[in-house]
């Protein structure tokens, strides 16, 4: 999304889709996640804490959308599932 322009570009967006189907974090959200998992690292930029450690956000999508985190594979767990499957 081009800077400033976000209002335009969610509007497109809710023409798709319902709202209820969207989540939208700015930067003070992104903050709180990364405080709420009481991250050893501080970070002067949480968007960069977000590069280096996805699984944070990924836990908050996958709440987002009414699972459990913690049924999420580990790394190790989807390779050994895509090694099998390219077996067969």
């Amino acid at each position: 999304m081009r800077r400033g322009l976000y209002a335009f570009q969610l509007d497109w967006w809710l023409k798709h889709f319902p709202k209820e189907q969207m989540l939208i974090l700015n930067q003070e959200e992104v903050t709180a996640i990364f405080s709420q998992k009481k991250k050893e690292r501080e970070s002067c930029c949480p968007l960069l804490q977000l590069r280096e450690d996805p699984e944070v956000m990924l836990d908050r999508v996958i709440e987002f959308i009414g699972q459990d985190p913690k049924l999420k594979r580990t790394k190790r767990e989807v390779s050994f599932i895509n090694n099998v499957l390219s077996i067969s």
